[in-house]
């Protein structure tokens, strides 16, 4: 464990010193903190606070709050316990996997540092882990567990439930799913009596957004700016989206485009064409959330990068060093998009014909990396039959 905190303390000392950007991140921290003391104030979550997120963030932002308080700073509560969330993920990586898969899963985590220590996803990722982990290891209950606390902080994690449900066997399909919509509705149902609207608030914040400046969907609409045609970006949502002709359009194609994807790698499974294996599945439906939900903030990706170390135990060793250059490639994107926006279109005074040249080659760059790396991972599957679901220390 020891460990894992001082790798974490280093790679937080690196966000912090080398990256310009995690000041405009912590913005969402102070919403954290003005949701958590307002809770201490007595004002009852979805009916007199309105938030964002489902329920499980509850607990978080209130022990962030609880350790912040002996230092009178709720930063260093969050951080603090962002910093032990990822102690725990890398000690546990290096106990099973040695050092070498330590490491390189640091190096796929540098490229989006800011968004791993300063954002909730963290959370979503370490639980998500260890339901992926648990799967592989036929602890069926314990993994749908896991899977409902992370989808209880924000939704999105739900959709490897679409993959991880495939590999879980038939005699136990009906209790994994049991277990986790039982979680669910014990923790919803009575926010949904006391509360409904603002529990509807929260679940539906996200999908009620336009197209997120990140997004796929936002490559259009820079493209046509950069064309001479209509396009703005605006700020909506605590965030900024890009708005142009028909792009409310262009969300409905990209949601129906989604749930194609999501059937069809459900087709494949079912005739029995990709080998059923968790980690892999659920980084690829993963992804294709990405890759087409309208909003596309960089920070869904720590999800992937918790569970590639999983996914390398499913893959052959060829594809292994395959898998990591394409997700740090991938990182690397992510983080150029949001930080080239920040520079071309917030800290400039006026916004340059060539921002949105330069934003739409980074969109388009982003979602054709994105749509690879689904192909490499159902190719991976198609042809890889005898690849072992155990842990092993090479890479």
């Amino acid at each position: 464990m020891l460990i894992g905190v001082l790798i974490s303390c280093l790679l937080l000392i690196i966000t912090i010193f080398t990256d310009h950007l995690s000041k405009l991140l912590w913005r969402d921290i102070y919403d954290y903190y003005y949701d958590a003391h307002a809770m201490l104030m007595g004002r009852l979550p979805y009916h007199g606070l309105s938030l964002e997120y489902p329920p499980g963030v509850i607990p978080l932002i209130l022990i962030a709050a609880a350790i912040g308080h002996l230092v009178k700073s709720y930063l260093f509560g969050f951080i603090t316990l962002t910093m032990i969330s990822m102690g725990l993920f890398l000690w546990h990586c290096h106990w099973k996997f040695g050092w070498k898969r330590v490491l390189l899963v640091a190096l796929l985590i540098l490229p989006v540092l800011q968004f791993t220590f300063f954002e909730l996803d963290i959370f979503m990722a370490l639980t998500l882990y260890g339901a992926v982990y648990f799967l592989q290891k036929h602890n069926y209950k314990l993994s749908s567990i896991l899977l409902a606390a992370s989808t209880l902080i924000k939704m999105y994690p739900g959709v490897c439930l679409l993959g991880l449900i495939w590999t879980v066997p038939k005699s136990e399909r009906k209790r994994y799913l049991s277990i986790f919509f039982g979680i669910l509705a014990i923790v919803l149902l009575p926010v949904a009596i006391l509360a409904p609207k603002g529990l509807w608030h929260a679940l539906t914040y996200q999908t009620g957004r336009p197209i997120e400046f990140e997004a796929t969907g936002a490559a259009i609409g820079y493209t046509l700016r950069a064309l001479g045609h209509t396009a703005h970006v605006i700020v909506s949502h605590h965030s900024w989206a890009v708005l142009y002709p028909g792009s409310d359009l262009i969300s409905s194609l990209s949601t129906i485009a989604m749930i194609l994807a999501f059937l069809l790698i459900t087709y494949l499974i079912i005739r029995k064409r990709l080998q059923l294996k968790p980690a892999a599945l659920s980084l690829i439906f993963l992804l294709i959330f990405i890759l087409f939900f309208k909003v596309g903030s960089p920070q869904y990706i720590v999800l992937g990068l918790f569970i590639a170390p999983l996914v390398m135990t499913e893959l052959k060793k060829q594809y292994r060093p395959q898998l990591v250059i394409r997700l740090l490639l991938l990182g690397t994107i992510l983080w150029l998009q949001f930080s080239v926006f920040v520079k071309l279109f917030l800290a400039d005074a006026t916004v340059m014909h060539g921002s949105f040249v330069i934003m739409s080659i980074l969109s388009v760059i982003r979602a054709l990396l994105l749509a690879e790396i689904i192909f490499f991972l159902v190719r991976s599957l198609r042809q890889n039959s005898d690849a072992p679901l155990k842990s092993d220390r090479s890479t």
